[in-house]
């Protein structure tokens, strides 16, 4: 459990009270030339340091699972053989151990559906597994690759490369260990596979993966049993393979030693399975190509794009053929303005209609790396994107496809109606909380799969319509604040989406200081649904003038650049006021009424987190120094403080004259403060506690989502 704590604290910032901050790395606002320097007060008169008067020790209640027959998260791979079946790979979650192995603690497998992805059983699964894909040669025969870890944490082992098989439609799974050659070894998670026959089997690497251009292509003429490696001397495959017919084949590469990679990639074409290959005349192109797909043996279509990394147009692009790939034309290149990354998911039903997913992991990007999936009703000639991203799509018909989200969560999303609406399909609890705001009358909680509330301090939970929320602001890649009665402001990036009658109807905002063009830190507060307080942009450190870095000795002091703007709002958020500025880098700022804090460092050299207090609605404010950095601030009440701190809760119900600290044994939770001692806790998959004594006790509080 501490290590998902851990995860969801690197890759989510909780609103809570406030509306988390969104970070650039090393961004100064306009904010930062403000000379209004607020007054820093030292009545009332707070300890330079905080006292710490309390340690206590807590254990969170275990969480209870509730059984379903829909999928869980971490997902790899979907594939529907026809509008019924349909299978899902399973991964696991690989951990390094300091004995130099890998161990996964999760047993992954095949999940299948017979009715259309109402409901989904496991039909194979080990401990250590990490299935990565499943395809299919007939409705009757398929496979599947992946791993098995150790599951041990104290291993000095690696995984090792699994290939599985079934023969009755997917119903029951044999695994076997297969014979590779020492380059296919290591590229083994990173491929994906294409049939010609139940003998006969392609895999190249798939560029959705962080090593899929550092990969081989591998063939197999005995259903996946033994396998060889195969293509051009000098050639690295880029992740496009289709087969035509039963002997004719198609890839995808580029000649090694040139960069950018694109201009020298090519379609490549095989006669005889596989076995040998030469380049097709007149495909060396402005744009690479990842994917191929071949919708019957006249009609194929390859697909790819630059990757924006390299700053070159197209971003996409699309070639096609209409005589079984003897000639290729140009048959979409995205415009110049449109800096995104290629196609690398494509799957045409027939010649004219089909469905792709933009990707591509640059060398050191962390895979698997997903994009907005698009359809197109005119052989590619134009694309229409959705409001979905995935990492992997499976078409079922123009209308209907499914795929594995992209980035967080990783479980399937179902559209009928050819990608206008989503529909998640994945259990409740299988998914962490990744924000919850509110108070006692109101609770807004928001995962990758969407936001929930509930008017009865959790009891019931209902989705909340975000309808006006987005589509430019996306639940889960924003932090979402709530306050009774109806005010929602939802933050993502450089920007501010408000309503005040529950998501129904929304404006935007742009708050003194901010600049759409720059993501400058940015961290919002309400103390009830009328009086706000905001903050922009940040004091950083930097290299003093002249400094290079060389000669020897401690450096000097840094020198500090830029302040952080204080805004205010007496009407909701409508329209803001700015207050003046701070010396602080922020990490978080609370509201409760006549009560404002900030938490966040000071100075250059040596990093001092401090919490900062104004008791005057920001005119004035009170310094004090914190035993360690802190994430994340929470505020119900005044004189009461909630900061989720680097190994530690520390809480204060005088105004910060002493605080206790809580030390938690499964990790350090998220917390959202809605009383002087009533608090939330959240951090794990579908996990919520609930405190009504200050933290010294909490129980399991049931979630539906």
């Amino acid at each position: 459990m501490l290590r998902t704590l851990l995860r969801v604290r690197r890759r989510v910032t909780p609103a809570a009270v406030v509306a988390g901050l969104v970070f650039a790395a090393c961004a100064t606002s306009p904010a930062a030339t403000s000379s209004s320097k607020i007054g820093v007060s030292h009545t009332p008169v707070l300890p330079a340091d905080a006292r710490i008067v309390r340690s206590v020790d807590v254990t969170l209640p275990l969480v209870s699972k509730p059984s379903s027959a829909l999928p869980g998260a971490n997902q790899r791979d979907v594939v529907f053989t026809d509008a019924r079946i349909g299978f899902l790979a399973t991964g696991g979650q690989e951990s390094a151990t300091d004995q130099g192995g890998v161990y996964n603690e999760v047993s992954g497998g095949i999940q299948r559906t017979i009715d259309s992805g109402k409901t989904w059983q496991t039909v194979w699964t080990a401990p250590g597994a990490d299935i990565s894909t499943v395809t299919f040669v007939s409705p009757t025969i398929g496979f599947a690759a992946g791993q098995v870890f150790p599951t041990s944490s104290t291993t000095s082992a690696a995984g090792q490369p699994i290939w599985l098989r079934s023969t009755d439609g997917g119903a029951s799974w044999s695994v076997q260990t297969p014979q590779l050659p020492t380059a296919g070894a290591g590229a083994w998670p990173a491929l994906r596979f294409v049939t010609a026959s139940p003998n006969l089997i392609l895999a190249a690497p798939d560029s959705n993966e962080n090593d899929g251009y550092l990969s081989t292509m591998l063939r197999s003429a005995d259903g996946g049993n033994h396998w060889s490696q195969v293509g051009p001397s000098g050639w690295t495959p880029t992740g496009g393979l289709a087969f035509a017919t039963p002997s004719l084949a198609f890839a995808t590469g580029y000649l090694r030693d040139i960069t950018p990679p694109a201009v020298s990639s090519k379609l490549w074409r095989s006669r005889d399975g596989g076995l040998t290959w030469s380049p097709v005349a007149g495909t060396q192109l402005r744009f690479g190509l990842d994917v191929i797909d071949f919708a019957d043996p006249m009609h194929g279509f390859a697909a790819g794009g630059n990757l924006a990394k390299y700053e070159m147009r197209p971003s996409r692009g699309v070639v096609a053929t209409s005589d079984g790939g003897r000639t290729w034309l140009v048959r979409y290149q995205s415009p110049d303005s449109d800096v995104t990354n290629p196609i690398t998911r494509l799957h045409f039903l027939n010649a004219n209609q089909g469905w792709a997913s933009i990707g591509a992991c640059s060398e050191g990007q962390n895979g698997p790396c997903g994009g907005a999936v698009q359809v197109t009703a005119d052989g590619g000639r134009s694309w229409r994107t959705t409001g979905r991203e995935a990492v992997d799509i499976s078409a079922v018909s123009p209308s209907e496809a499914w795929v594995i989200d992209s980035f967080r969560g990783a479980f399937p999303w179902h559209t009928i109606d050819g990608g206008a609406t989503w529909r998640p399909v994945v259990r409740a609890g299988a998914l962490s909380i990744e924000s919850l705001s509110g108070t006692r009358g109101w609770l807004v909680a928001t995962t990758a799969a969407g936001a929930w509330q509930s008017h009865d301090s959790g009891g019931t939970w209902t989705p909340l319509d975000q309808a006006s929320l987005g589509p430019a602001f996306k639940l889960g890649d924003a932090n979402l604040l709530a306050q009774p009665p109806g005010l929602l402001v939802l933050q993502q990036d450089a920007g501010l989406r408000i309503s005040h009658d529950g998501g129904i109807h929304a404006f935007d905002v742009t708050l003194p200081g901010q600049d759409p063009n720059s993501y400058a830190p940015t961290s919002v507060a309400f103390s009830d649904g009328t009086y706000g307080v905001a903050i922009v942009g940040g004091q950083l450190c930097t290299k003093p003038p002249g400094y290079t870095g060389s000669g020897s000795g401690k450096p000097p002091t840094g020198v500090a650049q830029g302040t952080t703007l204080v805004a205010i709002t007496g009407d909701g958020g409508t329209t803001w006021t700015a207050r003046g500025s701070l010396d602080i880098q922020p990490f978080g700022i609370g509201a409760a009424p006549g009560f404002w804090t900030v938490a966040g460092s000071t100075n250059c050299g040596q990093p001092h987190p401090v919490v900062m207090i104004s008791h005057d609605n920001g005119k004035h404010w009170s310094t004090q120094r914190l035993p360690a950095p802190c994430f994340a601030i929470s505020l119900a009440a005044p004189g009461t403080i909630w900061l989720n701190c680097q190994d530690s809760l520390l809480v204060t119900r005088d105004g910060a004259a002493s605080w206790a600290k809580y030390r938690f044994t499964q990790g350090v939770p998220w917390v959202l403060a809605t009383g002087r001692d009533e608090a939330w806790a959240y951090g794990p998959p579908g996990a919520l506690w609930r405190t009504m004594d200050g933290g010294l006790t909490w129980n399991v509080a049931p979630i539906s989502f």
